[in-house]
Formats: C-alpha cells, sequence, structure tokens
C-alpha cells in the first residue's frame, strides 16, 4: 500500500480510490490518508492485495478523471517594479499595517505609531497622524516583558464620525488608549479633543485581529397609520445615537474575545458565543451590525479541533437583558459559513481571511483551506 503523487488537479483536490476488502483495510486506509493529507499531495490509494487486473482498471479510471490540456483564463508573467505601486511604510521595521477606512479617493491605513493617508490611485503617502507612546508606558510594557517591537502604539481601531472628526484607538505599548480628533480641513492639522481608556475597543497584542464599525442608532420602531414600521430617534445630541460596535481581544493576556459596544458586550468565557476568534472584517446593514471571522468550532470539539468561518449578528437596538444580563446581548446569534464544492462528500473552505462588499448585499468572501 502507498501514495501516487499527481498533479495539481484545478478543481479537485484529492481523487481517492477505494477498494476495501475488511474493517482492517478501513483502518488502515484512515491512517494512510491522514499522512498523505499532511504532504498536501493529491494522490491515489492502491491496495497491494488487488490483482493486476484491477490496478490496470484502477490506473485508466485515474487517467479518466484527469483533464490533459487545460488552459487557464488569466496568465500573469513575472511582474517587475514597474508593473505595479507599492506602499512600503516604514522600511526600517514591520509596521503591521491594517486596512481601517477607504476615504474616498484614499485609504487610511493604521501602522506602527501612525497613521497614513494614503492614495488609491497611486499609493503615494499624502499625509499622515503620528501618535507615540509615552516613555512610562514603554517602560512599563518592557517590565511586564513584552519585546522592543511590542512595545509601541499600533493603530488598530479608526471611525471617521464625519468630515471633521475622527476616533482611533491604538494598542499603545500594551495598555490600550483611544483619542477623538478634530480635523482641519483647511490645514490638514489634527487636534486631539479627547482620550480616553481603550480597553475593550483595541487589542493589548498588535498581532491580535480586530475589526470595528461605527454606526448610527436606529432608535425605537413605531408603527405607523399606514401599518408600516419607522426609526424614531430620541431628542438626544447625534453624538449620542452614534456607536461604535467592536470585535477584538480583552484583558493583557488576550483570553477574552468580545464583540463589543457600549455598554454591551458577549459573555465572558462562553465558547459558544466566540471560541478562540480571529475576527476579519465587519460592517452595518439597516439595523443590524455583521461580524465576520473564524473561530475553533465547538460542535467539532469530541472528533478533533477544526477551524469553520462565523458570521455573527446583533441588532442595532438591543438595550441588554434584565438584571445580571443588563450589560450583555440579547440579539447575539452567529452561524457557519459554508463555503464549499459541492458533492457527496463537501470540500470545505473553512478559513475566512477577507471580504468585499459588491452591493449593498452582495458580498464576496476569501477562504482558504489548510490541509
Amino acid at each position: 500500500m502507498h501514495c501516487v503523487k499527481y498533479p495539481p488537479h484545478p478543481l479537485k483536490s484529492v481523487v481517492l480510490i477505494l477498494l476495501p476488502r475488511n474493517v482492517l483495510v478501513w483502518q488502515t486506509l484512515c491512517i494512510l490518508l491522514v499522512q498523505c493529507i499532511q504532504s498536501t499531495f493529491i494522490f491515489s490509494i492502491l491496495l497491494s492485495s488487488i490483482s493486476s487486473t484491477e490496478a490496470a482498471a484502477t490506473s485508466s479510471l485515474v487517467t479518466n478523471v484527469w483533464h490533459d490540456n487545460i488552459s487557464p483564463k488569466v496568465r500573469v508573467g513575472r511582474l517587475t517594479e514597474g508593473d505595479f505601486q507599492r506602499f512600503a511604510g516604514n522600511s526600517s521595521h514591520d509596521d503591521h499595517f491594517k486596512l481601517l477606512v477607504q476615504d474616498g479617493d484614499a485609504l487610511l491605513v493604521g501602522a506602527r505609531n501612525m497613521i497614513y493617508n494614503i492614495s488609491l490611485s497611486s499609493l503615494e503617502e499624502n499625509r499622515r497622524l503620528e501618535w507615540y507612546s509615552s516613555e512610562e508606558d514603554v517602560k512599563l510594557c518592557r517590565l511586564k516583558g513584552k519585546s522592543e517591537d511590542d512595545c509601541h502604539n499600533y493603530v488598530r481601531v479608526l471611525a471617521k464620525k464625519s468630515e471633521e472628526s475622527l476616533f482611533v484607538c491604538g494598542t499603545n505599548s500594551f495598555k490600550p488608549r483611544c483619542r477623538d480628533y478634530r480635523v482641519h480641513t483647511h490645514t490638514g492639522d489634527f487636534e486631539i479633543t479627547r482620550e480616553v481608556a481603550g480597553e475593550g475597543l483595541c487589542p493589548y497584542d498588535p498581532h491580535h485581529n480586530s475589526t470595528a464599525v461605527f454606526s448610527s442608532s436606529l432608535g425605537v420602531k413605531q408603527h405607523n397609520q399606514d401599518g408600516s414600521y419607522s426609526s424614531a430617534l430620541s431628542s438626544s445630541s447625534i453624538s449620542e445615537t452614534e456607536n461604535l460596535y467592536v470585535a477584538t481581544v480583552a484583558q493583557f493576556s488576550g483570553a477574552d474575545p468580545l464583540i463589543y459596544r457600549t455598554p454591551l458586550r458577549t459573555e465572558q468565557f462562553n465558547p459558544k458565543h466566540l471560541n478562540q476568534p480571529n475576527f476579519v472584517n465587519s460592517l452595518h446593514n439597516e439595523d443590524h451590525v455583521y461580524f465576520f471571522f473564524r473561530e475553533t468550532a465547538v460542535e467539532y470539539v469530541n472528533c478533533g479541533k477544526r477551524v469553520y468561518s462565523r458570521v455573527a449578528r446583533v441588532c442595532k437596538n438591543d438595550k441588554g437583558g434584565p438584571h445580571k444580563f443588563r450589560n450583555h446581548w440579547t440579539s447575539f446569534v452567529k452561524a457557519r459559513l459554508n463555503c464549499s464544492i459541492p458533492g457527496d462528500f463537501p470540500f470545505y473552505f473553512d478559513e475566512i481571511r477577507e471580504y468585499s462588499i459588491l452591493g449593498l448585499i452582495a458580498l464576496v468572501f476569501l477562504e482558504i483551506f489548510f490541509l
């Protein structure tokens, strides 16, 4: 019994030909299958117990499955420096880039100690907003055993409230902080108007994935005379109806993932809500906010460790529950994202990495399957 390596197939990742004789053979096949998957080979399992006639038939079947002379739809040759634009940032260290907001024809990118405003057309830097950690925070970070590279302020959250107002959060040397900036449109200068603690809004560790979306509250739905429903905002100011929805990791150890909006959050240390998640992105649509992430599947725990892609949803009008649930979501739900090649044995792409919005509803997900 052995594995035979085949060239990669554009559609079929695994070609299996199983000719079991008894239970012992099935067990042997399972062990061999795991070993071959770890080598990421496209393979066929041949049993030494079959006759030469069956072996010839098996070889013929593999040949029929394989398609030769398939032409690719798009060919990309070797690219040179003149074929594309590049924004390098600071070349002396890792910036840990994170795309925060697309602002018209510019990109706002969070990095180490600053936010870059980059042109979409040329990827050239238009301007930057600098925010460094204080010496005291850096010293405290080093005393806690963190590396010199980690003890900087990596900007991870940015919400554009208006054309003249920005809300920014950074790791701040493992002591998250958030600031409100006023943007002077004529001069391009930034003025700090407020600074607050950022725990629950921004991760401590720059290596932790997080996402945030800024949205206005819809208020309470009122029943109209024609039978329809409309949203009625209270008489409070606009700033009080706006909300920042964040999916991040709290605590210095990074052991408390949460989806948060003041004062509501997911249940703490409840793996049915969030179980070692890696947040990818978020969006709001009408009266809901959606979060896309991947996490360790609790429903698969008895069969080993498995990662599933998820989408979670909360309501903008959620006010929390009674008594001890007053600071918890009552509308939180999540589901598995089924991105797969259909068949009797579906081939799943279980690790979501990114998504793009094509319209108000249409989404494109980038998922990767790791063998």
